[in-house]
């Protein structure tokens, strides 16, 4: 589960996927399955969270990693990189870094 608040130490990543309307759900379930088989193995990942647009043209990842090492080493393992699975690699993609300002949680 995504750990949410101000100075948890956690390296978070955040990439934007570009979809089409109707290729959105196909696109997305390419991503989980890859994330699941392949992004998982190497150490270092706490959670990683998707959420669709609604108009369809999105997919976003919320990714949160215990270092900034721990995601390096992982995009750049030749396993992941070379995996045939890999829908990164052909995706138009924005892929941004981002630490935690404030959290309100309403009880």
């Amino acid at each position: 589960m995504a750990i949410i608040e101000k100075n948890n130490g956690l390296y978070t990543i955040i990439l934007r996927f570009d979809t089409k309307p109707e290729s959105q759900q196909e696109h997305l379930d390419v991503l989980i399955d890859f994330f699941e088989s392949v992004v998982s193995m190497p150490p270092g990942l706490v959670s990683t969270n998707f959420h669709k647009s609604l108009d369809g043209t999105r997919i976003l990842n919320y990714t949160q990693w215990e270092s900034k090492e721990d995601w390096n080493n992982a995009i750049h393992n030749k396993e992941v990189l070379s995996h045939p699975k890999n829908p990164i690699k052909h995706a138009k993609i924005q892929v941004h870094d981002y630490g935690v300002s404030y959290t309100f949680d309403k009880k």
